[in-house]
């Protein structure tokens, strides 16, 4: 068995503020613990899934100076630290990478009423691919071109304008990374970014052939606008999808409707003007992702870390993980027999999506009833069997849930179905 080993990172708001304390309270810990485990094991690949700089241009005169010294203060010592080929460290555009004064308007306005159109917006993505300057998409033009520019001596990286596919051979596994730009949008609404399936369907054939497949987005899916086609079957090709913008820590497995997994990471932060935060979700900090695969993927285990200002150091997230400091999924475990339970009990990312900030734990007692109004809306989320369920039982068999659900919400819940005996026969859908 082969092990792939991966540190996904987010929301580093890089700032030209406030530098030092960027370094001492962030940086110089952070690398401190990434040397320690890359001593134990050695990181194959980074992933950066988006706001690497912060508000668009990071204090700096132009979002082009901002992401040069960007790449000198933390991309290349990132890179020595790892003793990693840059060309494994892989970033995705998030909405502060966006320097929305470079358009205008009247031609964000028109992009837009155009990609409302699903002909027209496959149209855009199919066309407007080179990075150039296009009315409406001059916002990301900068971002662009730096990651053009960062990856120009790899052969096997192929960077467009709404997305951008690496393929990378590790310990003689082939993988297929896709790394989506979900922050071209001229919206500023969180809840309808714009995004179009054919930025996934144009790279299906090379995603074909992969042992193991990849997708970053800055954005969940689920806030996408052009969703036509559900989200199970977008993401079939992929075995795990990383995601930022959250600014807290989550993860969670889901079998869609062809029987293939995917598993999703979101990593907290890393922001210079976070350090005195006290709020746990707000917290800054990383995960680890280790991937066991024999001829595919087998299991994988997400262990996240959180900043401890007490000690000035990365320390396991064991709120978020419970005690064993990783949060394990298998891809062989059989999953649980949805079609006994109400579509409105299928709770994707549970309060996160209630527009809430939601963190994993083991004593996370959520009173579904006030959630249902919101999921019940979300067609597209029900329909994608997510696998949240551990939440109308609490934990292990406690049941003290289903005694909130409105008789509406009960009439297909059967709790035979679900006990504390069957429970431990699928742990690929519990969190913990």
């Amino acid at each position: 068995m082969k092990q792939i080993r991966i540190l996904h990172i987010s929301d580093i708001h890089f700032d030209k503020n406030n530098q030092d304390i960027f370094n001492n309270l962030i940086k110089k810990p952070f690398f401190e613990t990434l040397k320690k485990e890359n001593e134990s094991k050695n990181i194959d690949l980074v992933f950066l899934t988006g706001d690497l700089i912060n508000k668009g241009t990071g204090g700096f005169s132009t979002t082009d100076e901002a992401f040069r010294v960007f790449n000198d203060f933390f991309l290349e010592p990132l890179q020595q630290v790892l003793s990693i080929d840059k060309d494994n460290i892989i970033i995705c555009p998030g909405n502060h990478d966006v320097n929305r004064t470079l358009d205008n308007t009247d031609d964000d306005n028109a992009l837009y009423e155009d990609a409302k159109d699903h002909k027209k917006l496959s149209e855009i993505i199919k066309t407007y691919r080179e990075i150039k300057s296009y009315p409406g998409l001059t916002k990301i033009l900068p971002f662009k071109s730096f990651e053009k520019d960062y990856y120009k001596n790899a052969n096997d990286s192929y960077i467009t304008l709404f997305d951008s596919f690496h393929e990378r051979k590790i310990q003689e596994i082939d993988i297929g990374i896709l790394a989506l730009n979900t922050a071209w949008s001229p919206l500023l609404n969180d809840s309808k970014i714009l995004f179009g399936k054919d930025q996934i369907d144009i790279h299906r054939a090379k995603l074909s052939s992969n042992q193991l497949n990849i997708l970053l987005s800055h954005y969940q899916l689920d806030n996408c606008l052009d969703l036509d086609t559900s989200i199970s079957a977008l993401t079939n090709p992929f075995n795990l999808c990383c995601c930022g913008h959250k600014h807290s820590t989550a993860s969670h497995i889901i079998q869609n409707t062809t029987g293939n997994k995917i598993a999703y990471s979101f990593s907290k932060g890393l922001m210079q003007y976070n350090v005195n935060e006290t709020d746990y979700n707000y917290l800054n900090g990383f995960s680890l992702l280790n991937l066991n695969i024999e001829e595919t993927i087998k299991d994988i285990n997400i262990q996240p870390y959180i900043y401890s200002k007490d000690f000035n150091k990365f320390v396991p997230d064991t709120l978020a993980t419970g005690s064993y400091n990783f949060t394990h999924y298998d891809f062989a475990e059989k999953s649980i027999d949805f079609s006994a339970f109400d579509r409105t009990l299928y709770l994707h990312n549970i309060v996160a999506q209630a527009g809430k900030r939601y963190t994993p734990s083991l004593n996370v007692k959520v009173p579904i009833y006030q959630l249902l109004d919101n999921f019940s809306k979300k067609t597209s989320i029900c329909q994608e069997f997510n696998e949240e369920i551990n939440l109308l039982l609490n934990h292990k068999g406690n049941k003290t849930f289903t005694k909130e659900l409105p008789d509406s919400a009960k009439r297909n819940f059967d709790e035979n179905k679900i006990n504390a005996d069957r429970i431990d026969e699928y742990p690929s859908i519990l969190p913990w």
